[in-house]
């Protein structure tokens, strides 16, 4: 994948690149191999000991559930600093609120990678601190902005419900298949916001995924036009992707294989399918004026541990950045990783979503009410 690098103010350097899904592999694959193994990050019980309190902001549901056992209780256990979990919706415009009235309510964001570049090129947010966060067993250098740090990489699919479409049944496979209500009758549930929404419009018009950007927008819409009429749910907080699911509103739905693997591990009625994903890298941010920066930043470091790295593949399937916790991971888990050099799998641009997220959100919104 060939990638547009994002202008910058001057005094900043170019923090956006993005890897193509073959190096991505490339670097799992010595992950796995145990190569070039940096030194193991240590968190030192007793002297780390510190006082004050850290927020933590991300999507609720399961998954928040599963990372504040594996991720947020250790962490105050281990550290002393009480960590408050916030479950919410987080955008762009709502940490820009916070910095520009001085009211910062959240000290660290769990975001996408591409809404992460545009707060760090409108500059809302706190550089990383190096001397906090160790950064040398990262196997991710191109994750490593500025002022935002790919923390794991998550993978968007379709999910079903085996009571209803089991596995022999029809259910779509593929976004060409999703994208056919009459051949595969079934409630859509979609997004309600164009990352990763226009990518698979354009998979299902036959488009290769290696041949995405920069994105053609005319024919993305033409092909939302397309799906539009089976859709039954424009789904705006993740969490709904399942509860929608669960409850039977809708039949299919764009959501993500940590979800659907967490909801498995409660008993829930659900299957996810790896043959056709969209991966994107999730970032941690700190926005400018966080009141508890360095225990933010130690928060981050934590999150990089390997125990906790090690836990968010396993207990939530997703791709995981710390080298060690990655070469040692059980067999079971590799099976839940979707292959990235797959040429049906997306690997999203977080460099063109930088440069063109706030004019497409806006137009996507007025296409969804026109």
């Amino acid at each position: 994948m060939t990638t547009k690098k994002t202008e910058l103010p001057a005094k900043q350097p170019d923090p956006v690149s993005n890897p193509s899904r073959r190096q991505v592999l490339s670097r799992t694959a010595a992950i796995g191999a145990g190569v070039a193994i940096g030194a193991p990050f240590v968190l030192v019980p007793g002297s780390a000991k510190a006082a004050g309190s850290v927020s933590y902001a991300a999507d609720g549901g399961r998954n928040f559930d599963i990372m504040k056992e594996i991720f947020l209780n250790p962490f105050q256990e281990e550290t002393g600093i009480e960590t408050i979990p916030i479950p919410t919706g987080r955008n762009v415009s709502k940490i820009k609120a916070q910095v520009e009235t001085g009211n910062v309510e959240w000290d660290v964001i769990g975001l996408g990678g591409a809404p992460s570049m545009v707060a760090m090129k409108e500059g809302l947010l706190e550089p990383i601190d190096t001397d906090i966060v160790d950064l040398s067993n990262h196997a991710f250098p191109e994750w490593q902005w500025p002022s935002a740090l790919g923390t794991f990489y998550y993978f968007g699919g379709i999910a079903y419900r085996p009571s209803s479409h089991g596995a022999m049944g029809k259910h779509p496979r593929t976004w060409p298949e999703y994208w056919d209500g009459e051949g595969i009758p079934g409630r859509r549930g979609m997004r309600a916001r164009p990352q990763e929404e226009m990518e698979r419009a354009l998979v299902a018009d036959c488009v290769s995924p290696k041949d995405l950007y920069p994105l053609d927008e005319d024919r993305a819409f033409k092909s939302l036009d397309r799906i539009k009429p089976y859709c039954k749910h424009w789904i705006k907080e993740t969490p709904q992707t399942i509860s929608l699911l669960q409850s039977k509103e809708i039949d299919f739905v764009y959501t993500y294989s940590g979800r659907v693997e967490a909801g498995k591990e409660q008993g829930l009625d659900m299957e996810f399918v790896y043959d056709s994903v969209v991966s994107t890298p999730l970032c941690f941010i700190v926005p400018k004026g966080s009141k508890n920066k360095d225990n933010a930043m130690k928060l981050i470091n934590y999150f990089l541990t390997e125990t906790v790295q090690r836990n968010v593949a396993i207990r939530l399937a997703f791709g995981i950045v710390n080298r060690t916790a990655a070469a040692n991971l059980p067999s079971e888990t590799l099976a839940k990783l979707p292959n990235l050099d797959d040429p049906n799998n997306v690997s999203v641009d977080v460099a063109y979503w930088a440069e063109n997220l706030t004019r497409l959100e806006k137009k996507y919104a007025e296409w969804l009410i026109t």
